[in-house]
């Protein structure tokens, strides 16, 4: 949180110095501390989706604020969003700024976003791999914007991306060797300090290759600088800025009409819970899963394990001597 101004002469008015230090400790302290790491988080990722969008975050007008949560809805919990609402108002108010998110059109998109995901917001289906597999081949890879497409699904599902996290990649970020890429997200929602996630995604053999399709996407594409996944011209060139975040949520949604799977069982997140599943299914240890998803704890991966066969995690079966039919 902004420290409260000290005088000016602390030589003068050392007494009131301690006062005005005392009194940003009870700033501080009014605020439990998993709760101020959490506003930390949120108010960094609302920073950031300034920094990209061009826009000020302090003071920040209610059409940022507003902005800003549509882009997360339906990737997290609504409950989440409200959450980096009082963040977001809390800094503002220590700033002695007035608070941007009691103004419209912020509280009727909130409730909107509420209306419409309800609590169930990362509830969506996982994108496995059958289903990614499905989704890649609604798009052609013989058009600038298929292959892109094809690369951001499969890297999106290979390292268990946010949608947010997908769309700020940048060309900086990757780092190519004979075994495949490996990509630093400068900004996660499960870092709590800031500090910086590699994931490694390596070259397969067999089945579908994430590292091939981005490095052919970059190739055909001429990007060797700056974002990596970009919106098109009407003339089917990359533009020079980012996708935004809910670009990915339409792109899955297409993928899903088009291929005649149910759109509204998808969603941007499906692709980080399909990785969870997947990996899971495939017997995968959780420890290795995690240093892919960011997670520090298994309580929370479990969150997103959506195998939806009951009798896939049970040990009735065991116990009684057998494996099952």
């Amino acid at each position: 949180m902004p420290n409260i101004t000290r005088p000016a002469s602390t030589a003068i008015a050392t007494p009131l110095a301690q006062v005005a230090e005392r009194t940003r400790e009870y700033v501080q302290a009014s605020v439990p501390a998993t709760t101020q790491r959490a506003y930390a988080a949120d108010w960094r990722a609302f920073s950031e989706f300034c920094r990209q969008h061009r826009l000020e975050p302090m003071p920040a007008k209610p059409e940022t604020v507003a902005l800003f949560i549509s882009e997360r809805a339906g990737e997290v919990k609504p409950g989440t969003i409200r959450r980096a609402l009082a963040a977001i108002g809390k800094m503002h108010t220590v700033s002695q700024h007035p608070n941007p998110c009691t103004v419209e059109p912020v509280p009727s998109t909130m409730r909107g976003i509420e209306r419409t995901h309800g609590s169930a917001a990362v509830g969506k289906a996982p994108a496995n791999l059958a289903v990614v597999e499905r989704m890649v081949g609604a798009f052609p890879a013989t058009t600038l914007d298929g292959l892109r497409n094809r690369a951001l699904l499969l890297v999106g599902f290979a390292g268990a991306f946010r949608r947010s996290e997908l769309v700020a990649l940048r060309v900086e970020d990757l780092a190519w060797s004979p075994e495949g890429v490996v990509i630093t997200v400068r900004q996660s929602k499960t870092d709590q300090e800031g500090k910086t996630q590699q994931k490694a995604i390596p070259f397969v053999q067999e089945g579908i290759c994430a590292a091939t399709a981005l490095k052919v996407w970059l190739t055909a594409a001429g990007i060797k600088e700056g974002p990596v996944y970009r919106p098109m011209t009407r003339a089917g060139t990359p533009r020079d800025t980012a996708l935004n975040a809910q670009a990915v949520a339409v792109l899955i949604k297409s993928a899903c009409a088009q291929t005649g799977l149910d759109a509204a069982r998808y969603s941007g997140h499906s692709l980080r819970a399909g990785h969870v599943t997947e990996a899971r299914s495939r017997g995968v240890a959780d420890a290795d899963t995690m240093s892919v998803t960011g997670h520090t704890r298994v309580e929370t991966l479990n969150v997103y394990d959506r195998r939806g066969n009951p009798f896939a995690r049970t040990s009735a079966g065991a116990v009684l001597g057998g494996k099952g039919k």
